[in-house]
């Protein structure tokens, strides 16, 4: 009796190993022994990217034993791994895999916008069977808030704030830079962003100078940068500028917004806004000084007009 009892337990220990190791599956459902290789559940099927980066497409399947997985791209049927080998002349297509490992890794190296589509993870067992995943790549954009150009009187306040069109995520860090200069917080600086929207970094120049005009870039680590030029106009740079009419000639009184608006409506043929953006005059220097609008305006370049 105490034979027939170390037998059967022995018998237990025998298939509960075996099961352990090879695993099992319903058939019919009935519990089957399963020795062949299968998928087992993907943690992401569908992977969203950045262009740039590295990307990790991970495929984990158990039972493998002498067979091999392959990586093959759906839209022209591209094999471009198999086993530990790359097999694509892209060389930034790459089989990751660690010994005893059950996860098989497609990396690909600066993503682009291109690679996004369906990818096979391939085992070649009879039959063959295959898991399909995602990859979407969207564009590393970065925009900065408002016009190309930007006109501040000395004294003002500098305010910048520049988007990226994916959220950004760590590591990814953000840089402000002043003519090619990057700019350290402090003092009149200072860099934010704002927790409640991953998309945004702002800049802060406090008391602008004349010193201050110049480039202005921001530059998320792994985005493309975008730049805004910014002119510091100094208080007494209009009536400087005005070609001595204020000076050699008799002083008028500042026009009522009224006649401002008909002057402007008649010179450019543009409607007055609270904030306009006025192109084509091709004047060097045009400057309007009243009572109630300043308008400065550069040859060439988007300017804003703008009601005291």
């Amino acid at each position: 009796m105490m034979e027939k009892m170390l037998l059967l337990l022995l018998l237990l220990a025998v298939i509960a190993a075996t099961i352990a190791t090879a695993g099992f599956t319903l058939e019919d459902g009935i519990p089957h022994i399963n020795t062949r290789p299968y998928f087992l559940p993907q943690d992401q099927v569908t992977v969203t990217t950045v262009e740039g980066q590295s990307t990790y497409l991970h495929c984990r399947i158990a039972q493998l034993g002498d067979k091999k997985v392959s990586w093959v791209r759906q839209r022209d049927l591209a094999v471009l791994t198999s086993g530990l080998l790359a097999f694509a002349s892209d060389q930034r297509f790459q089989p990751l895999h660690q010994d005893r490992s059950e996860n098989w890794t497609l990396h690909i190296r600066f993503t682009q916008r291109r690679d996004a589509g369906e990818y096979q993870c391939q085992v070649n067992s009879e039959p063959r069977i295959t898991f399909i995943f995602t990859l979407q790549v969207k564009e590393a954009r970065t925009t900065v808030a408002g016009s190309s150009s930007r006109y501040i009187r000395t004294g003002s306040d500098i305010m910048l704030s520049c988007n990226t069109s994916v959220p950004l995520r760590p590591p990814d860090l953000v840089y402000w830079y002043h003519n090619n200069l990057a700019l350290k917080p402090g003092g009149r600086v200072r860099a934010f962003s704002d927790e409640a929207s991953p998309l945004t970094s702002s800049l802060e120049v406090k008391s602008a100078r004349v010193s201050d005009s110049g480039n202005y870039t921001c530059w998320p680590t792994t985005f493309q940068p975008a730049s805004v030029m910014v002119h510091v106009i100094p208080e007494e740079k209009p009536a400087a500028m005005s070609h001595g009419l204020a000076s050699s000639g008799p002083k008028l009184a500042p026009m009522s917004l009224a006649s401002c608006a008909f002057l402007l409506h008649w010179l450019t043929g543009i409607r007055i806004q609270c904030q306009l953006s006025m192109t084509g005059l091709m004047l060097n220097v045009l400057k309007f000084l009243c009572g109630h609008i300043v308008l400065i305006y550069t040859a060439g370049t988007e300017l804003s007009l703008t009601l005291r």
